[in-house]
C-alpha cells in the first residue's frame, strides 16, 4: 500500500527520518458485525426460517434475524460450513454462537465437531465433540474446542455426530476470534 505524506522542508545537512505508529493491537480478537461480503455460509441442515435463514444472515451482526433447526432430524452428517473466500485462510480459537433475544426456553442441539479445509474435501478435526446448546434469553455459547488451532483454513465447518436438533430456540449470529495479533496502522510521523 502506498501512502502519500504532504510536503515539508528540510534543513540542508539534517537527516530524515519518517515514523509508522502501529496501535489498536489486540491478542486475538473477535470478527464481529456485517460479515456478508467476506463469509458464505452453506449447509446441509434442514430448518425452518425465523425473520431469516440458515445463510448469509447468520454472519449478519443482526440478532433480530433468525433461523431454528428443523427438531425432526438427526444431525449426524449435517454440517454448517463457513468459507473466507479465496485467498483467506484464518486460525481461529474460539468461536461465539448467539441466539435470538426473543426466542423461547432452551434446548439442547446434539453433537458437533468443528473442522477445517482449505478446499473444502479433505476435512481435519479441530477439538473434540461437544453438546450444541442453548441457554438463557439473549446467551452466547463460547465454544473453545478450537483452542488448540494453529492452521490457517479457508473452509471451517460444524459437522454434526449424534442428537436430534431441538426446535425450541432461534439461532442469530455466530462470530469467530482470530488467533495472534490485529495490527493496524494508525499513523505517520
Amino acid at each position: 500500500k502506498l501512502v502519500k505524506l504532504g510536503a515539508t522542508t528540510c534543513t540542508a545537512g539534517t537527516s530524515i527520518a519518517m515514523k509508522a505508529v502501529w496501535a489498536n493491537q489486540s491478542e486475538g480478537a473477535y470478527v464481529t458485525g456485517d460479515r456478508t461480503s467476506s463469509i458464505t455460509v452453506s449447509t446441509n441442515v434442514t430448518v425452518h426460517s425465523g425473520s431469516g435463514a440458515l445463510d448469509s444472515t447468520f454472519v449478519d451482526g443482526n440478532l433480530s434475524n433468525g433461523w431454528y433447526f428443523d427438531g425432526s432430524t438427526a444431525c449426524a452428517g449435517k454440517y454448517i460450513r463457513f468459507d473466507w473466500g479465496s485467498g483467506n485462510s484464518n486460525v481461529f480459537s474460539e468461536v461465539q454462537w448467539t441466539k435470538d433475544n426473543a426466542s423461547p426456553p432452551s434446548g439442547s442441539h446434539g453433537n458437533w465437531k468443528w473442522q477445517g479445509s482449505n478446499n473444502a474435501s479433505d476435512w481435519t478435526d479441530i477439538g473434540g465433540t461437544f453438546e450444541l446448546n442453548d441457554q438463557s434469553s439473549g446467551a452466547v455459547q463460547t465454544q473453545t474446542t478450537l483452542c488448540g488451532n494453529t492452521t490457517a483454513y479457508r473452509y471451517y465447518q460444524l459437522l454434526g455426530v449424534s442428537g436430534t436438533p431441538s426446535s425450541n430456540q432461534t439461532q442469530a449470529d455466530i462470530q469467530f476470534k482470530t488467533v495472534g495479533k490485529e495490527v493496524r496502522l494508525h499513523g505517520w510521523a
